[in-house]
């Protein structure tokens, strides 16, 4: 309301200067608009980057003696500062785009001013028309009395854009679709091979997998390598049905694991992974 009052305000005073201030603040807040997506990107990356942290401390702290006992001390400090200058590098690009998000509208203001002062200077100098000074006065202190409705409007957008990357993750948990169980098919493990066809899959912040496809026959060992964060750990859990898919089908046996109880799939298959520890 405070705004919409200001801007009549605007151009009733001058209607011709206003229109540019108003292509101005148009202009600011496109430019604001898109550094904010790039600002909620580095949003996401950071949350990620905290809970591996997170995560990757809770496992060590259990496998301490076991840490202890195969002298990977120096191992796990070297992963741990891997981790934490990753985040910190986040950080500083976080906080130098938010920095950026907030001197946006004061520099844009101030220069709106000096084409204020420009403006009225031109008149008087090229027509000889006298912009008269109350006028001229209480346009200005218009103009800076928008400054704290905008940076509350800022404000906001950060702090929605912040709350908007937890609700999508708690929104992703709850309309996952629930495990078939019971009455789904039983796949043959022992007898059927593992069969990938043109699987995707993805997070919010990266692509994991493009158009993979591989086959893994019956009765044999079968070795995946890859450095840390190749998606390993994310396969394994997508052949368990822990994950899904966004495109491809995986099968062991006839039935697709969508459509195979996922029960028996995780009765008949052991995972063994520092993410996954004994209980």
């Amino acid at each position: 309301i405070f705004l919409s009052v200001s801007f009549i305000l605007l151009f009733s005073l001058n209607t011709a200067m206003s229109s540019v201030v108003m292509a101005g603040f148009i202009l600011f807040f496109m430019c604001t608009f898109l550094l904010s997506l790039r600002l909620k990107s580095l949003t996401v990356k950071r949350r990620n980057i905290r809970s591996e942290i997170l995560s990757f401390v809770t496992v060590r702290l259990q496998a301490m003696i076991t840490i202890k006992s195969f002298n990977r001390e120096t191992v796990e400090e070297n992963k741990f500062e891997g981790h934490s200058r990753k985040l910190f590098s986040l950080g500083v690009d976080y906080y130098r785009l938010q920095g950026l998000i907030s001197a946006l509208f004061p520099l844009g203001l101030y220069l709106l001013l000096v084409y204020v002062m420009y403006h009225s200077i031109r008149l008087r100098g090229e027509y000889h028309t006298l912009f008269p000074t109350h006028v001229l006065i209480i346009y200005m202190i218009t103009l800076l009395n928008l400054l704290p409705a905008m940076r509350r409007l800022l404000a906001v957008n950060i702090v929605w854009q912040s709350g908007d990357v937890s609700l999508m993750k708690i929104l992703r948990i709850f309309n996952a679709p629930k495990e078939k169980r019971g009455s789904a098919a039983t796949p043959r493990l022992m007898q059927a091979g593992i069969i990938a066809e043109e699987i995707s899959f993805g997070f919010a912040n990266r692509t994991v997998f493009t158009s993979l496809s591989f086959q893994i026959r019956p009765n044999t060992i079968t070795t995946i390598n890859g450095g840390p964060g190749s998606g390993k750990t994310t396969l394994f859990r997508l052949l368990l049905g822990i994950y899904r898919p966004d495109a491809g089908t995986i099968s062991i046996g006839d039935p697709p694991i969508d459509n195979a109880d996922a029960y028996s799939i995780r009765r008949n298959v052991t995972l063994v992974s520092e993410e996954a520890p004994l209980i």
